[in-house]
């Protein structure tokens, strides 16, 4: 049986370090990963905006201080500017974990958006964390 290091690394390079500042520009972060940054961009359709899910959505990347960073920001240009007609597509994707579905789940309030572009792969696994995802509890009351 051989051990399986998914993330392997150099003894030197710390797992959840990163040498960049804490203000990131998602664009500069996505240039510097590749086109494998987990990132957000709005596009035009024909029916009206599309919030393109790019990237690797997974744990390994979204561990990443950096990329989470510049996901968070990206994810951030788009607060209030959703609509209930705001489109969704997942089909720039390069790869999606439970992580990264249950992040987009959370961000979709935990309901289906009105459209969403998906493979049977992706609409699989957001049905599995759709299914299992407990909605939070309101904090007790103190009296």
């Amino acid at each position: 049986m051989m051990d399986f290091d998914p993330l392997p690394r150099s003894a030197s390079t710390p797992r959840f370090m990163s040498n960049t500042p804490a203000a990131c520009d998602p664009t500069d972060a996505a240039e510097k990963a590749g086109d494998a940054a987990p990132r957000v961009e709005r596009r035009t359709g024909p029916d009206g905006p599309v919030l393109q899910a790019l990237g690797e959505w997974t744990a390994a990347r979204l561990a990443d201080a950096r990329l989470w960073r510049a996901l968070q920001a990206s994810l951030n240009q788009h607060e209030g500017k959703e609509t209930a007609s705001t489109a969704w597509s997942l089909e720039g994707m390069q790869a999606l974990d439970h992580i990264g579905a249950q992040l987009l789940w959370g961000r979709w309030g935990q309901a289906w958006p009105a459209e969403l572009r998906i493979n049977e792969a992706q609409r699989a696994l957001l049905e599995r964390v759709a299914r299992f995802t407990v909605p939070p509890q309101p904090e007790p009351r103190r009296s």
